[in-house]
């Protein structure tokens, strides 16, 4: 005698067990927060500090994860074959000889004057307006010399954007082609960097 409604026998069991691991499998799929782009180092935007990811979204917007992974990646292929390598500021030994004319009664004679002493003298300093180049994730030159009151100006000529920051100036994000700027108005020694990529760094000597 059978009764009205529902029936299944054992052979309908492996067809809920499938129906259940499907809907299980569709939830955690469901859970499962979006994928951040990653580097081959296996870090991301989100490794890096709160003020290097507003940089980012500042200057890229939605596009910055992904911008970040190609930058980095470009950096780690750069870094990987050579240590890169830092300009130095260069002692020339100099000697000159200078050419005067004097007058006399039979017409013009030039006497040449020869200096006296002469040595190694360092680089002297750059007038004011003096220009660094931002070029393959490295300030060019890494050192300068310049005067009180002269206007540095850092042109960015990479494909990326960068900063100069020291510690009382911050150019910004200078973007690919752009320019940042800063005068010095005391004497010292300045160490700066790039916020953005922090293994940029360089020196002005201000005298």
């Amino acid at each position: 005698m059978h009764t009205n409604g529902p029936h299944c026998d054992r052979p309908c069991l492996p067809l809920l067990m499938a129906v259940a691991l499907l809907l299980a499998t569709v939830g955690v799929a469901q859970a499962q927060p979006a994928q951040v782009p990653r580097a081959v180092d296996g870090r991301s935007l989100l490794d890096e500090t709160a003020e290097t990811q507003a940089r980012f979204s500042t200057v890229w917007g939605a596009e910055a994860p992904t911008r970040w992974v190609t930058e980095h990646n470009a950096e780690l292929a750069r870094l990987q074959p050579t240590a890169p390598s830092v300009p130095t500021v260069a002692l020339t030994a100099t000697r000159t000889a200078a050419t005067t004319l004097s007058t006399t009664p039979t017409g013009l004679t030039p006497t040449m004057v020869t200096p006296t002493s002469g040595g190694a003298t360092a680089t002297p300093a750059t007038p004011a307006g003096a220009g660094v180049e931002i070029r393959g994730f490295a300030f060019n030159p890494a050192s300068i010399t310049v005067r009180v009151g002269t206007t540095v100006t850092w042109t960015n000529a990479d494909s990326t954007a960068h900063t100069a920051t020291g510690p009382t100036f911050d150019t910004g994000p200078i973007p690919p082609g752009g320019t940042g700027r800063t005068t010095l108005t005391s004497p010292g020694q300045v160490s700066y960097a790039c916020t953005i990529h922090p293994q940029m760094r360089g020196t002005i000597v201000v005298q």
